[in-house]
């Protein structure tokens, strides 16, 4: 039988997770900022990303308790493997086109995880989540479409935003699968990015041009993405993932490219059309509604125990 202390636990942690996961949003957005605004090419992005990132997380699972062994780090080879590509792509993709349609096709990651929680893990999703995610994902369609050739949109930055969707979706369904058996977050994220750091790192900067061009600015800018998209963004992220469905937390993340746009926007310059913002709307009130909808499951006894790490 549950108990009500059980019962109010796991709504705790459920709470607490939706707030993670939606700051963690919040942090991603600033990232295509950050990446556009570095005046050096993506392999140096990259490559300083990850070298300055793997000890910031490390230094930061250790405070939280977190212990990085030989299982955690068996744990996050494929998810590491999975990370480092989807930064090179990513951030290869921020290069070729608008923020706007980088961000946005790069976070239609949803659509995949949403299929794959319903066929291989067995989350049950309401009717009214996949109506508030139709309209999130018809609204990022009308964003991507309204920003057009005005905000440097280019096709092959639109192929590499699709790769990036799909390395993404398998990202983020892994760092789930890892979580659910008990693996602390914080040491999951410090040795996921020690794994990425080892694997791109070096790649980055045997084809990188400009190692030494990092200057001024660009490290206020690389600072930025340490703590904001990869402290904050990952940390948080990956500790909500233990607390909530990968379908809700997932479809949470619709959320960053409309931060992103708006913000490029706002510091960038890239214009922002009427449907555009239009578009943008209709995105954070789904968003709103799938929150408020995730609040109250139905609960399983395993989750309601699972403890707040």
């Amino acid at each position: 039988m549950i108990t009500f202390a059980a019962r109010t636990s796991g709504r705790t942690a459920r709470e607490l997770g939706l707030v993670a996961a939606s700051l963690a949003v919040v942090a991603w957005g600033f990232g295509p900022l950050f990446v556009r605004a570095m005046e050096v090419s993506t392999p140096t992005a990259v490559a300083y990303r990850l070298a300055f990132g793997a000890p910031v997380m490390l230094i930061c699972a250790r405070i939280t308790g977190g212990r990085i062994d030989g299982r955690v780090m068996r744990e996050a080879f494929v998810p590491g493997v999975l990370f480092a590509c989807t930064l090179l792509s990513g951030f290869a993709a921020l290069n070729k086109t608008s923020v706007a349609n980088a961000t946005l096709i790069g976070n239609l990651t949803p659509v995949i995880v949403l299929a794959f929680a319903r066929l291989f893990m067995h989350e049950r999703i309401r009717g009214q989540q996949y109506l508030a995610a139709g309209v999130a994902v018809a609204g990022i369609i009308v964003v991507v479409l309204g920003a057009g050739k005005t905000a440097g949109a280019a096709f092959t930055g639109d192929a590499l935003a699709a790769v990036n969707v799909v390395l993404f979706a398998m990202y983020f369904l892994t760092v789930k699968r890892r979580r659910d058996t008990g693996v602390h977050a914080w040491a999951l994220i410090g040795a996921i990015t020690v794994v990425a750091a080892v694997l791109a790192v070096p790649v980055c900067v045997l084809i990188s041009d400009d190692l030494g061009a990092v200057a001024g600015w660009d490290w206020l800018y690389l600072a930025g993405m340490v703590v904001g998209p990869g402290l904050f963004g990952h940390g948080l992220m990956t500790w909500a993932q233990r607390h909530l469905e990968v379908s809700v937390a997932s479809l949470l993340t619709l959320a960053s490219p409309v931060i992103a746009a708006v913000g490029a926007w706002l510091w960038l310059d890239q214009p922002m059309a009427a449907l555009q913002i239009g578009g943008s709307v209709a995105v954070l009130a789904a968003l709103a509604v799938i929150a408020v909808n995730a609040r109250q499951p139905e609960v399983v006894e395993s989750r309601l125990s699972a403890p707040l790490e």
